[in-house]
């Protein structure tokens, strides 16, 4: 599984190319989001990839929140399969 971060600077369109190009290579990708900005930035991004995945693929992506401790730290993940 790929994880990418994002950030709430984070482009959601350029963020969705590297979520349908990483879920084409492992079928899974894991997206980490620190704050709430972070986290709209991550659904933008998700949203934007289902789409294309769906016009291009006829398949839409599944996305499942939880927490994980990442350097001692609670950090949102959005998994993407």
């Amino acid at each position: 599984m790929i994880t990418l971060k994002c950030s709430s600077k984070t482009n959601p369109k350029a963020l969705c190319k590297a979520i349908v190009k990483n879920y084409d290579e492992t079928s899974c990708v894991e997206i980490e989001a620190v704050g709430g900005g972070a986290v709209n930035q991550a659904i933008k991004a998700i949203a934007y990839a289902s789409v294309e995945m769906k016009r291009n693929k006829d398949f839409r992506l599944d996305c499942h929140p939880t927490l994980k401790a990442v350097n001692g730290n609670i950090v949102t993940v959005l998994e993407v399969f």
